[in-house]
């Protein structure tokens, strides 16, 4: 049955082993310099999950996840196609995992029932190909292996699902609504709180920017949990980091009454029922506005809430007829294959994502910034009017906007300010040297000679030497208080590579 499973992933999943990096991958992956050298493993399994990215503070702490990345670094090198193949191995074992724990309780019938509506649901299609979004693949492969262990190893499996995306804190309430005569969810539990534990140690210096639940996130919550669970019923043509549609008065209500009459539903179930019931509820209700201000997902955050729909069905699916189980696989199938091309590149992913969502704001600044180099006048029609609550967000598009903008000005190393005209001054820095425009990075040191970050970006692009120092001196002395600056100007009279680590050195 493994080799089948596998032979199924494969089948459905299999061409993404040729797609390029895209999205989060850039980041994570293929811009991530770390990963190529093993010295650098402690420091990454200690700091956030974007800790190498030199623009992006990140609250996540996955050390499973990037464990898993220096792993595959090491095996297949830089490439794409390695990566990818470890997407496949990680989707195989959630399935593996779920047909494992179905057929103990329920029949080996039920248990590839089961494994095969999870598998070729079209919610897999983005945590499979896209890498950055295994998160959610081994997240759901350690929990429901740790959910039938014995409790040594589900000590250790809990920590690790912890460690590859934070819903898995709900592991020992799913095993103790299962049964609570099983010991089993003491040793979740404690590998849950150690996980919790490491988590405040980690970000005991690190403040990352975060907006927190407001009164209508929090009113709307129930709705949009019933809008993300219908993604598992009726899937539709998502995408990612999609906005999670706004609720208001009467339609939130009518939501929470939704959800309510779901927990008192699953209250008479027995089982792994109930377990699946903590699986739907607990990771919808984070998603849908609780623990957020402005909740947004990608399909991979409704993995756990599938695999708690499926975990509810479990006892009927051995009774499907083929004639009804097989029918259903393969239209699941055939929906997800309609999605998975959507994939394949960068410009591929925001092309087909803008023209379903034309108006996400997130989705225009994305598909903005990878057409800019060379559709610079489109990319500054799809930022019009775009704008974001958040100071960061609307920095990104004061970049690519600059950037665009310099490219339509003729002559920008004559022209920087009158192609910058209303811009700030610190997006120049961007614009300039982050774009790898070097005269016009030159040019804006000049232009905004008082502005820090540009002297900081304009030290980085100039590389090692003492034209980098004094230019990091600069910047510090601009701004004494801004601790990467002059952790900076420190590291480049070390001769170390400049970091966007907090605080002074």
């Amino acid at each position: 049955m493994a080799v089948a499973l596998l032979a199924m992933v494969a089948l459905l999943y299999g061409r993404a082993v040729g797609f390029e990096f895209v999205y989060d991958d850039r980041v994570l992956v293929e811009g991530n310099a770390a990963l190529g050298d093993l010295g650098t493993l402690p420091r990454a399994l200690s700091r956030d999950l974007f800790h190498f990215s030199e623009t992006r503070v990140s609250p996540y702490w996955r050390p499973t996840v990037t464990l898993s990345y220096y792993v595959e670094r090491a095996l297949f090198g830089a490439g794409p196609a390695g990566f990818h193949m470890g997407n496949l191995v990680f989707a195989w074992l959630a399935g593996f995992a779920l047909f494992l724990l179905v057929r103990d309780h329920h029949g080996e019938r039920a248990g590839l029932v089961a494994a095969g509506l999870f598998i070729a649901h079209p919610l897999l299609v983005e945590p499979v190909v896209n890498i950055a979004s295994r998160t959610d693949l081994v997240c759901a492969a350690l929990a429901l292996f740790a959910l039938r262990s014995r409790p040594a190893l589900g000590f250790v499996l809990a920590f690790l699902a912890c460690g590859a995306k934070e819903p898995a804190v709900l592991l020992p309430v799913a095993s103790l609504v299962w049964d609570r005569r099983e010991p089993r969810w003491k040793a979740l539990a404690a590998g849950v709180a150690l996980y919790l534990v490491l988590r405040v140690a980690v970000f005991a210096s690190l403040e990352p920017e975060s907006a927190g639940p407001t009164l209508a996130s929090a009113l709307g919550a129930g709705e949009r949990a019933l809008h993300l669970l219908s993604r598992v019923v009726f899937p539709w043509g998502g995408s990612p980091a999609a906005q999670v549609p706004s609720a208001s008065g009467a339609l939130a209500v009518v939501g929470w009454l939704g959800v309510g009459t779901l927990v008192l539903g699953l209250t008479r179930t027995r089982g792994l029922a109930r377990a699946g019931g903590v699986f739907v509820l607990g990771p919808l209700l984070m998603v849908a506005g609780l623990l957020q201000g402005e909740p947004r997902f990608g399909d991979g955050l409704v993995l756990l809430p599938l695999i708690g729909v499926v975990l509810i069905a479990a006892p009927r699916l051995g009774s499907l007829s083929l004639w009804i189980a097989g029918p259903t696989i393969l239209l699941l199938a055939g929906l997800g294959q309609l999605r998975i091309g959507d994939w394949t590149d960068e410009e591929t992913l925001w092309e087909t994502t803008h023209a379903r969502m034309p108006r996400d704001p997130a989705i225009r600044l994305n598909l903005a910034r990878t057409i800019a180099p060379e559709q610079p006048e489109r990319a500054i029609a799809l930022l019009h009017e775009v704008t974001f609550p958040d100071a960061r967000r609307r920095g990104e598009v004061h970049e690519v906007r600059a950037f665009a903008r310099v490219l339509t000005a003729g002559d920008p190393t004559a022209d920087l300010a009158v192609a910058l005209e209303g811009e700030p001054s610190a997006w120049t820095l961007v614009t300039a040297c982050v774009w790898q425009l070097p005269d016009v990075c030159s040019r804006a040191v000049e232009v905004a000679s008082d502005d820090p970050s540009v002297w900081n970006a304009w030290a980085i692009e100039l590389g090692p030497g003492p034209d980098r120092v004094a230019a990091f001196g600069q910047a510090c002395e601009l701004s004494p208080d801004e601790g990467p600056f002059c952790a900076n100007a420190a590291r480049s009279e070390l001769e170390l590579a400049p970091s966007r680590e907090d605080g002074l050195p």
